[in-house]
């Protein structure tokens, strides 16, 4: 999803809503009954290797955006595509791998591919190279009453975003080459501030890579 200002945004989904600014506190304890889709097919040109892969402090990027999403959510839908992500989960995760096979098509194409596995009315879809986004930040869209929510920080859209069966709806029939925004205009997102710059320090450069290894050392 393009990262852009507020009134980029407003210019693209005039009718949308925003939100009073949320501020991430402590953490909780118990798991929200959604299901989190988190989207881990790309294959990182930018980078030139597996950015899913990459460790930090001991752990692959994915595996800190898995272990994130399975704090917050009753089950993660990881997709696979051009890496293979199979060892990176265990017996004992409350996860599911999926693989999309044609994930150069785009990321609608594996965003489809987790819907068929989900399980909940309203779901959450996540990135996996956004590992620095606070678990609160989860809980507190999971209060939000509409049908597809994104959080802004600072003016800038980010992940995870929370949606609902009728957005499910629309991305199931939607083309794989479309952009998710744009094939969610119709149900007017709702973009809820909230104090967390995690949900749009994602990594697809070395610059964006020695940032994050910053922030999280």
């Amino acid at each position: 999803m393009p990262i852009g200002r507020l009134a980029q945004l407003d210019r693209a989904l005039p009718s949308g809503g925003r939100g009073q600014r949320f501020k991430s506190s402590s953490d909780h304890c118990s798991r929200l009954a959604m299901d989190c889709i988190l989207l881990a097919a790309g294959s990182s040109s930018r980078m030139g290797h597996p950015k899913q892969l990459i460790t930090i402090d001991g752990k692959t990027i994915f595996r800190r955006s898995l272990e994130l999403a399975m704090q917050c959510c009753e089950q993660v839908i990881a997709v696979e595509g051009a890496v293979s992500l199979g060892s990176e989960i265990l017996p004992e995760d409350n996860a599911v791998l999926l693989k999309n096979p044609d994930y150069s098509a785009g990321q609608l194409g594996s965003l489809k591919v987790g819907l068929m596995a989900l399980r909940t009315e309203r779901f959450f879809v996540f990135l996996a190279d956004l590992i620095l986004v606070q678990p609160s930040t989860f809980y507190y869209l999971a209060q939000l009453e509409h049908q597809v929510v994104y959080p802004i920080c600072g003016g800038h859209p980010g992940h995870p975003v929370l949606m609902d069966k009728a957005a499910a709806a629309l991305l199931s029939a939607a083309s794989p080459g479309k952009k998710a925004m744009d094939v969610l205009k119709p149900l007017n997102p709702f973009f809820a501030e909230v104090d967390d710059k995690g949900i749009y320090m994602d990594v697809d450069t070395r610059d964006d890579l020695e940032r994050l290894g910053e922030s999280v050392r």
